[in-house]
């Protein structure tokens, strides 16, 4: 989010007035407000991933396995930053009248799912795939259903991402690369729900596929990409690039994302760690990091000229 759209979100339970007049930038178009639903949602979630966090600097305990601390914690965080990434997504798209009702289902699903992790994890049983009583086994259904409610919702917000956008070309960039790279984590999801099943059949752990490969590092890498996306937007205006740089520097981390999502499938898929790399592997792994690094290179190009202007 830009500096804007941050005094926004400080200021959007204290403002009775707000228009959605703000400019954006490059862009000639209106942006409507930030979703107040969605963000305070978001920081809702992050506020229970802090919470939990506190707890456990306290206490201490286990942070591995099925009744640890961690997913309060990871949950929490994951959820809350993902919710403020929407909205951003969504302050973009083009304007539906059932747009509240869509914000608000998703939002409300979002920390349902979230709650029910946590209640698991304060009955101090399994969230996920635990079916060792009808109650557990109801919630574990529960959350399947709420998932494939905000699975729907961003379907939505994705198909509308790839129609007229009202923003700048690195904002549309950025959000016609990420949100369907959140839809593929969802798509992992689903596979890592399915496989785990038949993992659990056997006696084995549901979230390793093959030796050593960790289905959770593939469902967070493309879940997260957004975020280095919208990152790349606002240093972009940070810096006072022109809108080419800025496309440029999107652009570089776009593919960068998308080559980081390949090496995690490649790592997960071959059953190898997170960083056990084979040759396919290291070449995806290196080809993202020196993309990433050269999106830096104009952000570091306008930092020096600005420099030398003011020294003259």
């Amino acid at each position: 989010m830009d500096r804007a759209e941050w005094n926004q979100v400080s200021h959007l339970s204290h403002n009775p007035r707000i228009n959605g007049v703000e400019m954006n930038g490059a862009s000639d178009s209106p942006l409507r407000p930030l979703s107040p639903i969605i963000v305070h949602s978001g920081t809702f979630l992050v506020l229970l991933g802090f919470f939990h966090s506190a707890i456990w600097l306290v206490q201490g305990g286990e942070w591995e396995g099925p009744l640890s601390i961690r997913k309060p914690i990871l949950f929490g965080y994951s959820a809350g930053v993902t919710t403020w990434s929407i909205a951003w997504v969504v302050r973009r798209l083009p304007q539906w009248r059932i747009d509240r009702w869509i914000n608000g289902v998703f939002s409300l699903s979002l920390i349902a799912e979230v709650l029910l992790i946590i209640m698991q994890y304060w009955r101090g049983v399994g969230s996920h795939f635990n079916r060792a009583t009808p109650f557990d086994a109801a919630v574990f259904s529960a959350m399947g259903l709420l998932i494939q409610i905000i699975t729907i919702c961003l379907v939505i917000w994705t198909l509308r991402g790839f129609g007229r956008l009202p923003c700048a070309r690195d904002e549309r960039i950025a959000l016609r690369v990420g949100m369907p790279l959140i839809l593929s984590s969802c798509l992992i999801g689903a596979f890592m729900i399915s496989y785990g099943q038949e993992r659990i059949a056997i006696g084995q752990p549901p979230e390793i596929y093959g030796a050593q490969g960790v289905l959770k590092f593939l469902h967070g890498v493309p879940l997260h990409s957004i975020q280095w996306l919208i990152v790349g937007c606002w240093l972009g205006k940070i810096f006072a690039l022109p809108e080419r740089d800025r496309v440029v520097v999107v652009s570089l981390l776009s593919i960068s994302q998308i080559l980081f999502t390949g090496f995690a499938a490649v790592q997960v898929f071959s059953g190898r760690h997170r960083f056990d790399f084979g040759s396919t592997g290291m070449a995806l792994f290196g080809s993202a990091l020196l993309l990433g690094a050269a999106s830096a290179v104009p952000l570091i190009r306008a930092r020096f000229a600005r420099r030398q202007a003011i020294s003259s």
